[in-house]
């Protein structure tokens, strides 16, 4: 059995990695801001024989991590899967939209909150026999030069950028652990995030199919993987601009 922490885990995504890890008997810690209200998920906890446990997380609130991830060790003394999955949009349109506060909330969840709750679960992956931290992004984030649209969703773009940054830099602190570090783009999901008006419903994939894609490719990594991006097919991502010329890496302090 398999000890595994998804935050993020009252709709969408998230819960459907709480079904599907519950489905095939894993122990699982789910963690959302408001457990009172995730009625489904609330369900899936109460019918899973105490194999699953609701854990408030606000990923904006150091405390809130701190807690959380005090709450699952107090429980068990490992955590195989730690899935970084919680994250959080603005609404803005374009540059004439554009909120500073709304934009600093967003880097506050999905990127500054990421990287504390994967610090704050360190001892307890560390301690597991194969341990991986995985933690989704987004193709909107490339960091490849020319794969820039029209101007749109500022603050989500950015975040996911600066996950894809931070996932080899990651990986480099934790492989002295043998933690794998990757992240893994979900696909074009249908979600309450995703099913907006302006999205033309042109959904790929059902939450059920990118979840257990997403479940097949943690099942099969090694440390060899840490730092790398993937799909949600266990296709590897190129999304980084392309390899730094022998001018460049002269200018290298």
């Amino acid at each position: 059995m398999r000890t595994v922490l998804i935050t993020g885990a009252n709709r969408g995504i998230g819960l459907e990695f709480a079904r599907q890890c519950v489905g095939r008997g894993d122990r699982v810690f789910v963690a959302c801001r408001r457990p009172e209200a995730a009625t489904e998920l609330g369900e899936l906890a109460r019918g899973a024989d105490g194999r699953c446990e609701v854990v408030p997380l606000d990923l904006a609130s150091a405390d809130s991590i701190a807690a959380a991830a005090g709450a699952v060790a107090k429980r068990v003394e490992c955590l195989d899967l730690l899935i970084n999955n919680a994250g959080t949009l603005a609404s803005e349109r374009g540059l004439a939209s554009l909120n500073a506060e709304a934009m600093l909330d967003v880097f506050r969840v999905n990127v500054v909150g990421t990287l504390a709750m994967t610090r704050a679960c360190w001892p307890m992956l560390r301690r597991a026999g194969r341990p991986v931290c995985m933690s989704l992004t987004s193709r909107i984030g490339v960091l490849r030069p020319g794969a820039a649209g029209p101007g749109g969703g500022y603050s989500y773009a950015l975040t996911k950028a600066a996950l894809h940054r931070a996932i080899p830099l990651l990986a480099g602190d934790l492989k002295g652990d043998n933690i794998v570090v990757v992240g893994i783009d979900p696909g074009w999901v249908e979600t309450d995030m995703t099913r907006m008006p302006d999205t033309g419903n042109r959904y790929q994939l059902s939450p059920a199919e990118s979840v257990g894609g997403m479940l097949a490719v943690a099942d099969r990594l090694t440390i060899a993987d840490t730092g790398g991006l993937w799909r949600w097919n266990g296709q590897p991502c190129r999304w980084y601009p392309p390899e730094e010329t022998p001018e460049e890496r002269q200018l290298k302090p």
